[in-house]
């Protein structure tokens, strides 16, 4: 008994190789399409708005106040964004057990 992992370049060779592994008794065969993703990242800065509560009431802004500016009103986060262009070419992962 034991597991298999097999990597496939498209999904036709994916096709054979689970008919293989059905063929030679694998059971619980499972695939997955890999496809590297980047992301830009960058860090953002935003106004918290006042929503009519005195400026000095800042306890519920549901901000952690290490992230803030000092004294501007603003919190800053890092944010993710996908590019829009993937570059490279997909794969698959097909897994599998041997009973």
């Amino acid at each position: 008994g034991g597991r298999i992992c097999s990597f496939s370049p498209c999904i036709e060779q994916v096709q054979r190789t689970c008919l293989a592994l059905e063929e030679y008794g694998f059971t619980e065969i499972n695939t997955l399409e890999i496809l590297l993703r980047v992301y830009n990242v960058r860090t953002i800065s935003l106004q918290i708005p006042d929503l009519g509560k005195a400026a000095e009431d800042n306890s519920n802004t549901g901000f952690d106040s290490s992230n803030s500016s000092s004294n501007q009103g603003t919190v800053q986060f890092k944010s993710g964004v996908p590019l829009r262009e993937v570059v490279g070419h997909t794969g698959y992962l097909t897994f599998a057990t041997k009973s």
